[in-house]
């Protein structure tokens, strides 16, 4: 059977959230969107971080969404210094 635990990570930097929700998000906590529909914006600057045995220090990383219900999904381009590797979270 294969290992399914996930590898060790931190993440030290700033974060900006930008939405369509009232004040106090409910989707930053598994919550539905105050308007029914997501549009929003999560932008990560990693002043430091490790995934593994991947380090992101310097990474920025960003997640944006215009989705019913808030179906999170990552429609943006990578970053251009991170290299494609697996897929993890969804």
């Amino acid at each position: 059977m294969a290992d399914t635990k996930a590898p060790a990570w931190n993440m030290k930097g700033n974060l900006v959230i930008a939405c369509n929700c009232e004040y106090g998000c409910p989707c930053n906590v598994n919550g539905r969107p105050t308007t029914g529909k997501c549009e929003g914006g999560w932008t990560w600057q990693l002043e430091q971080g490790i995934y593994g045995d991947v380090k992101l220090d310097g990474l920025c990383i960003g997640l944006y969404a215009k989705e019913r219900c808030g179906d999170h999904a990552d429609r943006r381009p990578g970053e251009p210094r991170a290299t494609r590797g697996p897929s993890v979270a969804r």
